[in-house]
């Protein structure tokens, strides 16, 4: 029997358990909900912490945003996803966004964030914060203060 502290996030990955920090985190994944949410056109979705299904793992990311708003069961899948957020670093978790082609990966980490997006086969920089904000064009426009 696994036993794992209560309250904490966890994942399963590759038999590596990952623990995510929770006040902290907490308040980063509620910050990015808040302006996606608010900036996200009809279509899209946006949740915390949605099951994600791709091939055989599946994860959990900080923050989805689904292109298939009546989706319903267990998971998304990758075709019903537009952008997965992490506030924390994991390779592993990158590689799998990667070859499931997942369009955009945003990574939040120490105050600053990175959005990649897939485009010839691989992920490329796409936009980056700058003094504590995030300015998004693609894909849509969102604006969110990391810190604070």
């Amino acid at each position: 029997m696994l036993s794992l502290p209560e309250g904490q996030r966890s994942e399963l990955i590759d038999g590596a358990l990952s623990l995510k920090p929770r006040l902290e985190h907490q308040r980063m994944v509620a910050r990015l909900l808040r302006s996606f949410a608010a900036a996200a056109p009809e279509s899209l979705e946006v949740l915390p912490g949605a099951n994600l299904l791709l091939g055989d793992h599946l994860l959990m990311p900080d923050l989805v945003i689904s292109d298939d708003p009546i989706a319903e069961g267990p998971a998304l899948r990758a075709h019903q996803v537009v952008l997965v957020a992490e506030t924390a670093g994991h390779g592993l978790k990158r590689s799998l966004y990667a070859q499931a082609r997942v369009p955009f990966y945003l990574l939040v980490e120490g105050g600053e964030a990175v959005l990649h997006e897939w485009r010839d086969g691989e992920y490329h920089l796409s936009e980056k914060s700058d003094a504590g904000v995030l300015r998004l064009r693609r894909p849509f426009a969102v604006e969110v203060t990391l810190g604070g």
